[in-house]
């Protein structure tokens, strides 16, 4: 036997966020492990994190092994929450082991920045959570500047910091340049080790440029890199600043890039490529192409309109560097960023500016830079709107890539696209008078950079799947979205940015299927505010053929509906209003009044499902979901169900409710929470029918509601409405296979099938008469006579009511 479930859901709202669970690799994280490198003592400003998340709020809990102080805030999606370090217990300082790590752990995903923001030498770095981290890395510095005078320095160092992650790990360096660390001389190109426990870190220093030394480690450790204090370009003339990038592992490094200037320069910028492996071959737009072995670099210059293509035939990593306010007297100044090869570039950010010291920041410029395909340009979604028809995107020459750059407000801000497999690139920086900094907005960290095994597909896994060098680049759709010949091999998501509705799904063995939104807007032209909506899918072979709804109260702007046929030629009608013929797969959409009561009926099976509006369709403290009407010969007679409590000012204002629709002849024999109705309950007639309904608001918690007859059955549909917020199901429902076709069986009390093949379930007593009106007699009974015969049931209440296996 082929069991099957047709899908209903809305239009998805784009965010993989939704399906970007702990332990997927990107720089999204629950567990830290950071440092800061030394930087010029001037005006002895604090470093600090900078702190964001997705989630609604989430608990980080700061901690600095060193002193054992520990801080514990809250970051609220939408805001920058800032945590000021105490610069002792966190800065390396000399070239020796140390204990200054910083260690975070979070309830939720979260987004942290390391900001080193100290008079007129400030940088930032994207720090990457412990679940990424790597055994080996190659570090990019820049050019040493010599004859510097400042704070007992002359020619001021390159930094390398690590930071232990499990103890006993061993870290071997091999430097590029002569260094001293710990008092003992060490030569370039001479391994030496130094061992770390957790929580212990190490910072490298040497008047040399350290860019290209390897790192390995018996254990994956944190890796930063950069120069205390340094002059970019312009022959090293002019302001300077200090520089830092969190480095990304040789397992996630990529082949393939494409950069874009920085913002306002008018002077080009600086790129570093550095290679891991012997006879790497590195092309770059415009330029001839340069062969390196593991540890050497590329430096080049690009001019402030070029947009470069950069390739290669093993992993690398590619840094971009902004130069010296000097070379073209803009008000900024040197910083690093790595650049993600488009093989990591995400569909979905969520990263903040830095707030800059100089001047309290005032005349501050905050820029991002976006890289994406050509075709796929008009899907992205920056802070909830797409990005204006103005917008000016410049071609990658050779490539099908665009690029562009957008001055943004300072704060916390999201890019997403509304494919998921749409990536882009997304680069952050900030400019103003003798200070900048700049880190990639995001990435993924899949390990591309390595030797691949095939795997199974799990959809958003970070994982190349398919080994061809990309990760999670098919929706699960059945088509080739790649082009590579292979269909659904390493899927971005089990989701959709089209309206899945009417989507079918068989299995050889029966299985539980959940269908709705990431998070929607319902009805007033999707403007409003908007819920994430769900419901367990009932499968095709108990749906019906009838059924009677009622409004959701305390709305005025009426409700949605939508009927899903699972059979060619299904005809549909609906009180006031012409008649519907659809086939399998398709779906009728209509709205109702907030005072209209209405028959559904069909010649074959269908699934009616009804939507609550955003709350700003009439300004009602609500918000969207979704909730399964059962077919009236699906209704019982006997419930047991939980409200649910809402988030929302813990969830103070909220108000459940009940619908409740029943036999005109039956309603005065519903028991509810052990009495019966009060004799006040208004109830409406539903047009062309025998039935009416009535809504009763109640209390939290768990109640029941019975009648005092078996085979009076009647529909309870619960649900609960306070600001921004709402939730709604079925309190519950037989699920008796009356959708397919159907074979006389011999009765037994209470056993939920269609013995007589009507339409109907246990519709009669045994008691010797007619009691459907069928000319039969005890033919489908729900008991035996009394209420002892009813199966009892048993009911746990979450967001949609649980189907069981049997």
């Amino acid at each position: 036997m082929r069991w099957t479930v047709l899908v209903l859901a809305l239009l998805l709202s784009v965010s993989i966020g939704g399906t970007n669970g702990q332990g997927v690799r990107d720089n999204r994280g629950t567990e830290f492990l950071l440092t800061f490198l030394e930087n010029f003592q001037r005006q002895g400003h604090q470093p600090a994190l900078f702190i964001s998340t997705r989630s609604p709020t989430a608990t980080v809990t700061i901690t600095l092994p060193s002193t054992g102080q520990t801080t514990t805030v809250t970051a609220t999606n939408g805001q920058v929450t800032e945590v000021d370090l105490n610069r002792v217990a966190v800065e390396l300082r000399g070239s020796r082991k140390s204990d200054k790590a910083i260690h975070v752990t979070s309830d939720e995903e979260i987004v942290i920045y390391g900001v080193f923001a100290e008079w007129a030498t400030s940088d930032a770095y994207l720090a990457l959570p412990t679940d990424v981290l790597g055994t080996e890395y190659f570090v990019a510095c820049m050019t040493v500047r010599r004859a510097w005078s400042e704070e007992g320095w002359y020619n001021l160092p390159t930094e390398i910091g690590i930071v232990g992650v499990y103890d006993g790990t061993t870290i071997t360096i091999n430097p590029t340049q002569d260094l001293t660390f710990g008092g003992t001389n060490y030569p370039a190109g001479q391994d030496f080790t130094v061992s770390l426990d957790r929580f212990q870190t190490l910072q490298v220093q040497s008047t040399e440029d350290l860019t290209g030394s390897r790192i390995t480690s018996s254990h994956p450790v944190s890796v930063l890199s950069g120069n205390l204090f340094t002059v970019i370009g312009n022959n090293q003339q002019g302001s300077g600043d200090h520089i830092v990038e969190m480095m990304p592992p040789v397992d996630t490094w990529g082949k393939e890039f494409v950069t874009a200037p920085i913002a306002k320069r008018t002077a080009g910028d600086i790129f570093r490529v550095v290679a891991a492996r012997d006879n790497t071959e590195v092309t770059v737009t415009g330029r001839n192409p340069r062969n390196l072995d593991a540890g050497q670099f590329w430096e080049f210059e690009a001019g402030s309109s070029e947009y470069l293509h950069v390739t290669s035939n093993e992993p690398v990593l590619l840094v971009q560097y902004s130069k010296t306010a000097a070379a073209d007297n803009t008000d900024t100044d040197p910083f690093s960023m790595i650049i993600p090869p488009v093989a990591q570039f995400e569909a979905d950010y969520t990263f903040s500016t830095v707030e800059l010291l100089y001047n309290g920041g005032a005349g501050t410029t905050h820029h991002v830079n976006l890289v994406i395909q050509s075709a796929d340009k008009s899907g992205i979604i920056f802070d909830g709107q797409p990005l204006p028809g103005s917008t000016v995107w410049h071609p990658v020459p050779g490539t099908t890539y665009e690029a562009t750059d957008l001055t943004i407000s300072a704060g916390t801000h999201t890019a997403t696209h509304s494919s998921p497999i749409a990536t882009f690139g997304l680069f952050s920086y900030g400019l103003t008078n003798l200070e900048a900094y700049g880190y990639p907005g995001g990435l993924r960290l899949a390990q591309i950079g390595g030797a691949c095994t095939p795997t199974q597909t799990v959809a958003n896994d970070r994982v190349d799947n398919d080994c061809d060098g990309r990760v999670d680049e098919e929706l699960r759709n059945g088509i080739d979205d790649d082009g590579d010949g292979l269909i659904d091999e390493d899927i971005a998501s089990g989701e959709s940015t089209e309206d899945l509705t009417g989507s079918r799904i068989t299995s050889s063995h029966p299985v539980s299927v959940l269908s709705g939104n990431l998070f929607t807007v319902i009805g007033n032209n999707q403007q409003g505010s908007g819920d994430h909506i769900v419901e367990m899918m009932p499968p095709v072979d108990t749906w019906g053929k009838e059924f009677v709804t009622a409004p959701i109260a305390k709305r005025t702007a009426g409700d949605i509906f939508r009927v899903v046929a699972a059979r060619d030629n299904t005809e549909v009608t609906v009180t006031g209003r012409n008649p519907r013929n659809l086939d399998a797969g398709q779906f009728w959409e209509f709205e109702a009044g907030s005072n209209e009561y209405l028959h559904v009926t069909s010649n074959e099976p269908v699934l009616l499902v009804q939507y609550s509006k955003t709350a700003a369709a009439d300004n009602t403290d609500t918000d969207p979901f979704s909730m399964i009407i059962p077919p009236v010969a699906q209704f019982e007679a006997d419930y047991t169900f939980s409200t649910v409590e809402l988030l929302y000012n813990g969830g103070a204002g909220t108000t459940h409710h009940v619908n409740l629709v029943i036999q005109s002849a039956d309603k005065a024999g519903i028991i509810f929470d052990g009495q019966p109705l009060p004799g006040s309950t208004v109830w409406n007639p539903v047009p062309g029918t025998t039935y009416e309904a009535t809504d009763l608001t109640i209390s939290a918690g768990t109640h029941t509601a019975t009648h005092s007859s078996p085979i009076a059955t009647f529909g309870l549909f619960s649900y609960g409405l306070t600001n921004l917020e709402a939730y709604g199901y079925p309190g519950g429902l037989r699920l008796a296979q009356i959708g397919g076709a159907c074979t006389p069986t011999q009765t037994v009390a209470n056993d939920r099938v269609d013995n007589d093949c009507d339409g109907r379930v246990d519709e009669e007593l045994r008691n010797g008469i007619d009691d459907d009106g069928d000319g039969l007699i005890d033919e489908d009974i729900a008991s035996g006579g009394t209420d002892v015969g009813r199966r009892p049931i048993f009911k746990i209440s979450t967001i949609y009511p649980s189907l069981p296996q049997g």
